[in-house]
């Protein structure tokens, strides 16, 4: 992509041009923000005073957002919940039913840097706020989180091993969700 000064720019750059020139959000922007007001959709437009994310080592405004009206990701979170509050063994349940124990584990237990460490139960409220924290991490910021999933010995190396521990533990899906 070119500017008006002729000058080759990447799609990045002009998504980051035409923010801080303009303030208006190109198409471009706009998809990566996910944003959709198709039936289904959890994720809202962007909001001002959200973390920008990195591609490529340049800033984009990554502002994901969940829906928070959305009925079916409410029945979700409720299905989940007891008294419309998530427990750290209900959440670490949840996760169970998709992963093996060890690895629903280890991501309950990561997640709770988003969740004041679990202190309490979370509503949907603080559940929405965590998730939209984890998803605008920056790119660095989420291949450390999921080498931290990855890393099964935790000698913070990626081996054969582990490798081999991650597709036992995660070979055997257990269904439901």
């Amino acid at each position: 992509m070119k500017t008006a000064a002729g000058q080759q720019i990447s799609n990045t750059q002009a998504i980051n041009v035409t923010t801080k020139q303009g303030g208006a959000m190109s198409d471009m922007e706009k998809d990566d923000n996910h944003t959709s007001d198709g039936e289904g959709s959890i994720a809202g437009g962007p909001t001002k005073g959200r973390r920008g994310g990195n591609r490529g080592g340049k800033q984009i405004n990554r502002n994901f957002v969940l829906d928070r009206r959305n009925t079916g990701f409410q029945n979700h979170f409720n299905k989940i919940a007891t008294d419309k509050r998530i427990s750290k063994q209900q959440l670490r349940g949840f996760l169970s039913l998709r992963y093996k124990e060890v690895i629903a584990t280890r991501i309950t237990n990561l997640m709770a840097n988003f969740f004041n460490n679990y202190n309490q139960n979370i509503d949907f409220t603080t559940y929405c706020d965590g998730l939209e924290h984890l998803f605008n991490y920056d790119e660095n910021d989420l291949r450390k989180f999921a080498f931290k999933i990855f890393d099964i010995n935790q000698d913070k190396k990626l081996s054969e091993n582990d490798m081999f521990d991650l597709m036992k533990n995660c070979s055997a899906v257990k269904g439901g969700y």
